[in-house]
């Protein structure tokens, strides 16, 4: 007969058990729902920096159409906070992608979100600002929602997540119809102070986009047109581009800097039809030359004429004048260069702020 008493015969008992207990596996199963989180979050954090390097490309370009039209908008500038909201976010999805918490998945949420109020507020004639605003409310929203149900056990109607997307999704369909309103409150006030002028220009749009006639490098011309800072022209040798008129009077053919080669020159005169100072070399941005060899119509580039028997560059102050800030109300002689590539004639077009060939301009080459 055991000696030990009844106490510690049910001690050992319950000793024994619980290392029996201690030895079975454990069959508690890992929360398949994340399996996938991780590796969608590193290839979407790769992509985001790929699409902040195009939405650093398109904002540029969107900044230099508004500097030219001279709109007022800043949507050139909310492309590049959006460009940097998508980097700093596509780091964090990286950085974070095997984390098994919420902190980089709520951080690229702010992130993106706070870019979406940005964009959806200031995009403006920028329409695919609003496209990567509302990309990236959604993937950030896709990384919460889905991290959320992964390690959530509420009831779904009760879950904290649920509400913050459903508020977030509703600001931002507010901040959208905000934003619409405003944009189209302004284009009806710009349509109705320009009635008068569209109804005048009306019926001449048809042939303003049309070539000039061939004319001579020694030809002088003029024209004149109604300044209208959203409606560019080209007509009688005269280029309307809204704050900045300029009419072409004379071209000739000078020797090159390059033994041997010559250079056509465009004479101007250039008035700022603004308030403001502007810059006439960005005419540079919406015009340009070209010329038909044996084989190809090819782009000229920019030329630099021979110096006199003095030394002196005959051309300069007009080269100069075109590269300095023109006063409000003024017109100054500017002269624009290209290289001649033979005697072939020389098509000069000239473009709106869309990019769009609004008239061309013909010179012979004598």
């Amino acid at each position: 007969m055991d000696g030990r008493s009844r106490s510690q015969r049910n001690n050992g008992s319950r000793n024994r058990k619980r290392s029996k207990n201690n030895r079975r596996p454990n069959n508690k199963k890992p929360n398949k729902s994340l399996n996938g989180l991780g590796p969608t979050k590193l290839v979407l954090g790769i992509l985001l920096i790929l699409f902040a390097l195009y939405i650093f490309f398109e904002s540029m370009l969107a900044g230099i159409g508004n500097a030219i039209s001279q709109n007022g908008q800043v949507s050139g500038s909310a492309g590049i906070l959006t460009g940097i909201f998508y980097l700093a976010s596509g780091i964090v999805y990286i950085v974070a992608h095997k984390n098994q918490g919420r902190g980089g998945d709520i951080t690229g949420l702010v992130l993106l979100g706070t870019s979406f109020l940005i964009s959806i507020l200031t995009a403006g004639s920028f329409a695919d600002l609003k496209f990567w605003a509302w990309l990236g409310l959604t993937i950030g929203l896709l990384f919460y929602i889905w991290h959320s149900i992964a390690l959530g056990n509420k009831p779904i109607f009760k879950s904290a997540w649920l509400w913050t997307s459903v508020g977030i999704l509703a600001l931002g369909l507010i901040f959208t119809g905000t934003s619409s309103d405003s944009q189209t409150k302004i284009r009806a006030h710009v349509d109705t102070s320009t009635a008068l002028s569209s109804k005048e220009t009306k019926s001449s749009s048809a042939t303003q986009s049309t070539s000039s006639k061939p004319e001579k490098a020694t030809n002088k011309t003029s024209g004149g047109l109604a300044h209208d800072p959203n409606h560019w022209t080209y007509k009688d040798n005269v280029f309307d581009a809204g704050i900045l008129t300029y009419k072409f009077t004379k071209s000739e053919v000078m020797d090159s800097i390059s033994e041997g080669e010559k250079v056509l020159v465009l004479y101007c005169d250039i008035t700022n039809n603004s308030k403001k100072e502007q810059d006439p070399s960005n005419i540079h941005m919406v015009l340009s030359a070209k010329q038909k060899t044996d084989t190809s119509n090819v782009s000229l580039s920019p030329g630099m004429v021979n110096t006199d028997d003095t030394g002196k560059n005959p051309i300069q102050t007009q080269e100069d004048a075109i590269h300095e800030k023109l006063l409000p109300g003024k017109t100054i002689q500017g002269a624009i260069t290209y290289d001649l590539k033979n005697n072939n004639p020389v098509t000069i077009e000239f473009e709106n702020s869309d990019s769009n060939v609004i008239g061309t301009k013909v010179v012979n080459i004598q």
